[in-house]
């Protein structure tokens, strides 16, 4: 096994870089140091390319890193915690990252599209790509505002639920200006309540930001207007709640 003891070896380096969207996308590559995550992404035929890990973690975890290792021929590297901490976008590294490619899945046409407006937020981002694969929602579109799905925090919310969810990403509203499937936006407060609502076989459900909603001119785009009734001294909600109860109550409408 490889090992890596300086903060400037080209492979830490690159590790380090890619805690900015940038570098994500122009290596397209993206990691992840939840090892319940990878391993449960292994299980599901996901594969990293490379494996970073200190002694401490490899000894206590053997059987399940040798498993990953042997099947998915990736790169295995020996690390120590001075270099594990240089890279890393935890505060307490766990003692592992993986490393894996960033690839794209085509929307199925088959089933609904989420189309997220400004969520900014990669907590809130992860939290409802998870959401969107426990009801049983694959395909989702985010505008040029959206947090980046492979940030690290967005990562720590979606678990390995990344790996399922077919993503795009539009600029401008031009996947919205050319669809031809109905529209439904949701709205704090206005609309047809989501209880009582009866979605179409196929449609694109947008959810607009907790602090600003949909954009206007999404909303001018909508054939219909979607809300929860919540109490009266509350607001709104937190983006990622309110799209979590929306899923569940349109799963139950398939």
């Amino acid at each position: 096994m490889p090992k890596i003891s300086s903060k400037t070896n080209p492979k830490i380096k690159l590790l380090k870089k890619l805690g900015q969207k940038k570098y994500r996308t122009e290596h397209g590559l993206f990691i992840i140091e939840n090892f319940v995550s990878i391993y449960d992404a292994f299980l599901a035929g996901h594969y990293p390319i490379e494996i970073y890990i200190d002694k401490n973690f490899y000894q206590k975890n053997i059987s399940q890193v040798d498993e990953i290792i042997k099947k998915s021929q990736a790169e295995l590297f020996l690390i120590n915690e001075t270099v594990n901490k240089h890279f890393s976008n935890l505060d307490t590294p766990s003692g592992i990252t993986a490393l894996y490619r960033i690839k794209t899945k085509d929307l199925n046409n088959t089933k609904p599209i989420i189309y997220l407006n400004s969520i900014n937020d990669p907590g809130n981002l992860g939290t409802i790509i998870r959401s969107m694969l426990a009801f049983g929602f694959d395909n989702l579109v985010m505008d040029e505002h959206c947090a980046d799905p492979y940030n690290p925090k967005t990562i720590s919310s979606a678990k390995n639920s990344i790996f399922e969810i077919n993503t795009f990403k539009d600029k401008n509203f031009e996947f919205l200006q050319s669809t031809k499937l109905p529209i439904y936006v949701s709205l704090p407060g206005k609309g047809e309540d989501i209880k009582s609502f009866q979605p179409e076989s196929n449609y694109i459900l947008i959810i607009g930001s907790e602090s600003h909603g949909a954009d206007k001119d999404i909303i001018e785009l909508a054939k219909k207007k979607i809300n929860i009734k919540i109490n009266k001294q509350i607001e709104s909600l937190n983006a990622s709640v309110a799209t979590s109860i929306m899923l569940y109550e349109l799963s139950n409408k398939q």
